[in-house]
């Protein structure tokens, strides 16, 4: 969960995130608050991205993204 504006810029999630795509690891990016750099939350998950007002509005539809984030894994692994 971020706001996607990492301190340093957005070159600094760009190698780390590729690396990891490398070695099989499936991101998801959770993008919290009104001014999120959307650009930045794609290189780290491509479109793997949910945005969300606010922490408490992540915690209201926890339930949900769980699903989504077990339905998206597993389905990479079968």
């Amino acid at each position: 969960m971020t706001d996607g504006k990492t301190y340093g810029g957005s070159d600094k999630v760009k190698q780390p995130s590729k690396d990891l795509k490398s070695l099989g690891v499936h991101m998801m990016a959770i993008g919290v608050g009104d001014d999120v750099d959307t650009r930045e939350l794609g290189y780290i998950a491509g479109k793997n991205v949910i945005l969300s007002s606010s922490f408490d509005e992540v915690l209201t539809k926890a339930d949900r993204l769980i699903d989504q984030l077990t339905l998206g894994a597993c389905r990479e692994v079968y």
